[in-house]
């Protein structure tokens, strides 16, 4: 037999039920707890958690607490599921996956944009890159008004204008107001 072939370990040993990492199905290995990446299916035994989770609460891929960034394909969760468990999304790297009102974090999460944002590339009101209904984005820093900004006034600010729908660009820094955009 080989140390892969174990059905019950000895007093202070994990058997690991399943495959993953460098731990391998049917081997012993002397711990305090399963490591990241299992979980604890009965006193002594760990078994893989699913392929998508980094770490779980169960074994089905709607149990992740974190997500599986580090795997060959890396994966992503919602924000608001961070505090509870729930599933995860592969990672584009072209397409985040993240729905409407979120953003692909460092760290591979869907994190909500800023309440001004409809859609952002970032947490902060000025890493919008669009509004809601009625709102308008604006594009460059003049008046007070800054970069990736929503603004709720019904129309462009003084000193910006609105050549794309839904858009204030700002006027050139000579101008007012104007008709085209700053060059």
């Amino acid at each position: 037999t080989t140390n892969t072939d174990c059905l019950t370990c000895p007093s202070g040993s994990y058997l690991f039920a399943s495959t993953r990492d460098s731990y391998t199905q049917g081997s012993c290995v002397v711990l305090g707890a399963c490591p990241a990446g299992f979980i604890d299916t009965s006193p002594t035994t760990c078994e893989a958690c699913s392929i998508t989770c980094a770490t779980c609460t169960g074994l089905s891929e709607n149990d992740c607490l974190t997500c599986n960034a580090s795997n060959s394909t890396p994966y992503l969760q919602l924000a608001s599921t961070i505090a509870t468990t729930g599933p995860c999304q592969v990672a584009d790297p072209v397409t985040t996956n993240c729905p409407q009102g979120t953003y692909t974090s460092a760290a591979f999460t869907c994190t909500a944009c800023h309440a001004d944002c409809l859609t952002c590339t970032g947490p902060t009101n000025t890493e919008c890159t669009s509004c809601g209904t009625g709102d308008k984005l604006i594009s460059g820093t003049r008046n007070g008004y800054l970069d990736g900004q929503c603004t709720t006034l019904g129309s462009c600010p003084s000193e910006f204008t609105e050549i794309t729908t839904g858009t204030c660009t700002a006027c050139h820094s000579t101008c007012t107001d104007c008709f085209g955009a700053s060059d």
